[in-house]
């Protein structure tokens, strides 16, 4: 039996004794017996009619045809951004810039703490000596040795000079001391005797008939009319005007006796030095 084709999945055969035309039992469904000897002989052998063999190996792919190219399709649409990729390494720091302009000034800061003193410096250079002052030394000293009585609030006659040095120092009157230059004039004074109804001996300092504030000095006597002790005393004076005068004075509120026991004793003085003018 030869086989023809296939038609709608029928293998159609013809018997090579009688050329009839019959369906193979393995390829349709339609079965239709008839007296044909291939039939009979084969259409219940499926291994002789119509089985499949395996699939014979794939035969090399055909050379590629001649054609030209086509042209280039249009781009496509752009796809989704990627991912970030990791930060660079830095690059080299650039050139300075020019420095910007000056910033307001700020508040002053509360003041710090003082320091610790620092090492003392050396001792600079002893300046120049000062011009010379004015100063004029003059200087007398006036007493007395008389015996008479001495009124209350009367002036010591002074008899006697002992010295004078330099000028402007005289003695006027007996009781008054002539002071020519002003400036300061250093003044002692003593004074001796016998308060006759007292026993309070007192003595001060006039100066141009005004008693000196501070000049005052007195002693007590044992009994009155016993004799009597002395008084002493130095004070600086600021003489302000030329021609001012200075007296001693029996300032006691008595009168005052002096002794006789011994002779040319001095019941009073005064010694007056310019220190200052």
């Amino acid at each position: 039996m030869e086989q023809t084709g296939h038609s709608n999945y029928r293998h159609q055969h013809h018997c090579s004794k009688c050329r009839c035309r019959h369906h193979c039992k393995n390829c349709q469904q339609k079965k239709q017996r008839h007296n044909c000897y291939c039939f009979l002989k084969y259409y219940d052998s499926p291994n002789l009619c119509c089985s499949h063999g395996a699939t014979s190996v794939t035969g090399p792919t055909g050379a590629t045809g001649a054609g030209a190219t086509g042209p280039t399709g249009p781009t496509g649409d752009t796809g989704p951004t990627g991912n970030t990729g990791p930060t660079g390494d830095t690059g080299p720091t650039g050139d300075t810039g020019p420095a910007g302009d000056t910033g307001a000034t700020g508040d002053t800061g509360a003041t710090g703490d003082t320091g610790p003193i620092g090492d003392t410096g050396p001792t600079g250079n002893t300046g120049p000596t000062g011009a010379i002052g004015n100063f004029s030394v003059a200087s007398a000293t006036f007493y007395t040795t008389e015996t008479t009585i001495n009124q209350t609030g009367a002036a010591i006659p002074f008899t006697n000079t002992i010295a004078i040095i330099g000028t402007g120092i005289t003695l006027t009157g007996l009781t008054d001391i002539t002071l020519a230059i002003p400036g300061f004039y250093l003044v002692s004074y003593y004074f001796s005797g016998i308060p006759l109804t007292s026993t309070l001996l007192v003595a001060r300092l006039d100066i141009n008939g005004i008693p000196l504030a501070g000049s005052i000095i007195e002693a007590q006597t044992s009994a009155i009319g016993e004799g009597g002790p002395s008084l002493t005393n130095t004070v600086l004076v600021n003489i302000t005007s030329p021609g001012s005068t200075i007296r001693l004075i029996n300032a006691s509120d008595t009168q005052v006796s002096h002794p006789t026991e011994v002779a040319a004793a001095t019941s009073g003085s005064v010694t007056v030095t310019l220190i200052s003018s």
